[in-house]
């Protein structure tokens, strides 16, 4: 115990409270400035097509700000769109392909304050009806 009291006391002398508070300020006005510039990042999206969900990996653009918005404090994480808004073709019976284009332009419309460069592969859907479960 009295080692680590003496060691305490030690720090004390070496450090100075002062040049701790104020390291402390310029990380968090040099993180401020960062959050300011462009960025480009990879990320992943859930989509509901008519009842069917899947994931769709989605190259997102913005201000650091935004971007850290709709990362981290976005609530709605899952993008409904339906099946009528897309471009798409039967790939074989009962099963669909969707366009990335036409899905890239629905989610576009849907993304506020980030802008959308490209979406990923776009899984296959399997529907029992042409389209209809």
């Amino acid at each position: 115990m009295e080692q680590i009291k003496s060691f305490i006391a030690w720090i004390r002398r070496c450090i100075s409270p002062v040049f701790v508070t104020l390291f402390f300020a310029a990380f968090v006005l040099w993180y401020i400035t960062k959050l300011g510039y462009d960025y480009t990042t990879d990320y992943q999206v859930a989509v509901t097509v008519d009842g069917k969900t899947f994931d769709v990996d989605c190259k997102i653009h913005g201000k650091g700000l935004d971007l850290f918005n709709f990362k981290v404090l976005s609530q709605k994480r899952t993008f409904d769109i339906p099946l009528s808004e897309l471009r798409y073709e039967q790939v074989e019976w009962g099963s669909i392909s969707i366009d990335p284009v036409s899905l890239q332009r629905a989610l576009s419309s849907r993304i506020a304050d980030v802008d959308l460069v490209s979406v990923g592969a776009v899984p296959s859907i399997e529907f029992r009806n042409n389209g209809e479960e």
